[in-house]
C-alpha cells in the first residue's frame, strides 16, 4: 500500500512520528524548511480528518493521543512561527491551520495519554495562546485580498465543509 492510498489516520500516525524524530538544534535552512513541512502534514491531515468527521479505534487514540503529547510543543512551533511569515494578504493556508488547531482542541482533547488525556497536555502547553496567534492573524489580514483571486478561492480551500462554528472562514 502506498501513501495515497493510506488512511487519513494511519497517515496522521506516520507524520506524527515523523514530527517526533525533528531535531530542532539543526537550525540549518534546509532542516528548518524540513520541520515546517512535516508540522504542516500534521496540521493538513488533522484538518482532512475534521472535515471528513472520521472515527477512530480505542487503539488509534491511545496511540494519536501519545504522540501528539510527545510532539504538541514542535507543532505550536509552527504555529508560532506562522506569526512571522512576510504576507500581503490572508491566505487558506492560515485558515485551515485555524480549523486544523480547532479541530484538535474539539476532537482530540479526550484521547488518553497515560492516565490523563490530550486536555490536560493542551491546557500545560497553552494551546489557547496559540489559537489566539492564529485569530490575531486572521483579524488583522481578513479584508486583504488579491485581486487575481476570485470568491471562490476558500470554497475551493473547503470553507462550506467546515462547521458554522468555524466563523474564521466568514470573516
Amino acid at each position: 500500500m502506498n501513501f495515497l492510498q493510506m488512511s487519513l489516520i494511519r497517515k496522521l500516525v506516520d507524520c506524527l512520528q515523523e514530527v517526533k524524530t525533528i531535531d530542532y538544534t539543526d537550525t540549518s535552512k534546509d532542516q528548518v524548511r524540513l520541520n515546517k513541512y512535516k508540522a504542516e502534514n500534521v496540521f493538513n491531515l488533522i484538518y482532512q480528518i475534521g472535515l471528513r468527521k472520521e472515527s477512530f479505534t480505542t487503539e488509534e487514540k491511545r496511540t494519536i493521543g501519545n504522540l501528539l503529547a510527545d510532539t504538541i510543543g514542535y507543532l505550536l512551533i509552527n504555529i508560532e512561527s506562522t506569526a512571522n511569515v512576510y504576507r500581503t494578504r490572508l491566505s487558506n493556508s492560515v485558515l485551515k491551520k485555524r480549523s486544523a488547531v480547532q479541530f484538535l482542541i474539539d476532537n482530540y482533547s479526550q484521547f488518553p495519554v497515560g492516565n490523563s488525556n490530550l486536555a490536560d497536555k493542551f491546557r500545560k502547553v497553552n494551546i489557547e495562546e496559540s489559537v489566539e496567534i492564529l485569530d490575531d492573524i486572521i483579524d488583522k489580514w481578513h479584508d486583504m485580498t488579491d485581486s487575481d483571486e476570485d470568491s471562490s478561492d476558500k470554497e475551493s480551500a473547503g470553507a462550506n465543509e467546515v462547521p458554522e462554528s468555524h466563523t474564521w472562514w466568514s470573516k
